[in-house]
Parts: C-alpha cells; sequence; structure tokens
C-alpha cells in the first residue's frame, strides 16, 4: 500500500463508465488503496463484486447509512442489521454510520430521530463483539452522538490523553474544541475537500492543533468535491489536494502527510 483514499464510494451509480478510468488516474499517483463507505445490502454486494476487479485495492465497509433510514421502517432496519452481523468478518470497518439530524432525512421528526438513535446503537454493539473500528457520519447531531458513544466506550478510558482508537469520524468540518471530544473517545479525525475552501477557518484551527498521528484524509467521491471540481463529481485524486493544503498548515510536503495518513489507516485497521 502507498497512499490512501480512507472513504469514498466507487460503487456509486453515478460513476457508470468512468469508474475505471478514475481509479487508474489515482494509482498513478500512488493512491492504491480505496476505503468504501457502505450503505445498505445491496451496497455491500456491489463492494464485493467492485473488490474482484481490483483485488487487494478495495476496503470493505459494511453498515446502515442514517440517510438510508428515512424510506425504511424499524423491521426493514432490523433485517439489514442481521445480514450485517453476519456480513461483518469480511469487512475492515462498520460504517457508516451514525447520526443525521437534517431535514431532509427526517431530522425533524421524533420517530425518524429515534430510529437513527436505536439503528446507531444497534450497529455500534455489532462494532464492539465484532472488534472492528466503527466510521461515523454525524451531521447536526453531535451532542446526540457523543451522548451514544459514552455508553459503548468506558468512562475510564478519557481519563487517558488517546484511549484505544475506535474508528474514524468521517468528513470532519467542526472546530479544534468537537474534534477534541472525538479524540477522547478513541477517533481519528478523518479530513476531506472542505479545506480546500479559504473560510473554512474552523476545521483550519483544527488542523493546526490535531495530532498528526490522529489524521486521514479521504475524498468522499462522488460527493463533496472541491472547488475546482464544482459541478462535477469529486474522486480520490483529492486527497492530494487536501494533502498539500495540510502540508502547507504543518509545514510538511504532501507525500509527508500522505504517507503519515498511510500509516495512521492502516494501524487503525490493523494493516500490515
Amino acid at each position: 500500500m502507498n497512499f490512501v483514499d480512507c472513504h469514498c464510494h466507487l460503487t456509486d451509480s453515478r460513476w457508470e463508465e468512468s469508474l475505471f478510468k478514475k481509479i487508474s488516474e489515482a494509482q498513478d499517483f500512488g493512491i492504491d488503496f480505496f476505503m468504501q463507505g457502505g450503505i445498505d445490502l445491496s451496497e455491500w454486494q456491489r463492494q464485493v463484486e467492485l473488490e474482484k476487479e481490483f483485488p487487494l485495492q478495495i476496503g470493505f465497509c459494511f453498515g446502515l447509512h442514517p440517510c438510508q433510514i428515512v424510506s425504511l421502517d424499524s423491521t426493514e432496519c432490523n433485517g439489514q442489521l442481521d445480514h450485517l452481523a453476519r456480513w461483518v468478518p469480511q469487512a475492515l470497518a462498520l460504517g457508516e454510520l451514525g447520526l443525521d439530524f437534517r431535514s431532509a432525512y427526517g431530522g425533524e421528526s421524533s420517530g425518524i430521530r429515534d430510529l437513527q438513535m436505536d439503528i446507531f446503537s444497534q450497529q455500534l454493539e455489532i462494532a464492539r463483539w465484532s472488534h472492528k473500528p466503527v466510521i461515523l457520519h454525524i451531521v447536526h447531531a453531535h451532542p446526540e452522538a457523543l451522548g451514544v458513544l459514552d455508553l459503548y466506550f468506558p468512562w475510564e478510558a478519557r481519563s487517558m490523553e488517546f484511549p484505544r482508537e475506535q474508528g474514524m469520524i468521517h468528513s470532519f468540518n467542526g472546530g479544534w474544541e468537537l474534534a477534541q471530544e472525538y479524540l477522547r473517545r478513541g477517533f481519528l479525525i478523518s479530513v476531506g475537500a472542505a479545506i480546500l475552501y479559504s473560510k473554512n477557518r474552523k476545521l483550519y484551527q483544527t488542523l493546526q492543533n490535531l495530532p498528526l498521528e490522529k489524521l486521514l484524509i479521504e475524498s468522499d467521491a462522488p460527493d463533496q468535491p472541491p472547488p475546482k471540481l464544482q459541478g462535477k463529481l469529486n474522486n480520490s485524486l483529492t486527497v492530494i489536494d487536501v494533502a498539500e493544503a495540510i502540508g502547507h498548515i504543518r509545514g510538511l510536503t504532501t507525500k509527508e502527510v500522505l504517507t503519515i495518513v498511510a500509516t495512521n489507516f492502516k494501524r487503525l485497521m490493523k494493516l500490515k
């Protein structure tokens, strides 16, 4: 493994015929491992099929995304979690899972919020007994997410400066104070194209302070494009631009940042 896109969605149907070209372009720049973000049962199967085309380059990550829950009832959600419990041994991690309380995903409905909280908790329980790291998607729900995490990660662990690593916060876009809350609970911070927008001062401050051993970088392709790709599909080459921006902040070269991230990723995922 050279460099890593720590979170992307290569199974997204929007790629169509351009997927192989985009993977090849990323490989030309040394990005040769692509950690996926799980959405639902049908998407987990697409990950397995994609890995057949790119052996040893696709990282399985299976989870029920909070934004999928708005279109499912509790029985359907629990049916998917039954499958997840059986699929989890072949995954590197569970996710992406978490809470998204935006109105577009039912966040204004107490019933949907409660269902999201329940499914979030159940997936954390699967992660706990399977000893898998988790990839968290948290939007407009950080206080609630931190409260749920406190039920699953022991209080005594947070007396340590850095407790045992539990997973990563995907697409982090917050300030240093919030980042520290997740660090105290054993999570690495994964950053994407948000740092390439000049007005993002909170994230800039976070990256000034974040211990480098707690840093990951992702594209979230095909979503969350950088400024130069507005109106287009994002791709894994974005991690190069993100690494360059972080390098400017921390006084490192782009390659040094990418190497640090690859080391952090392998440690979190227990890869050699």
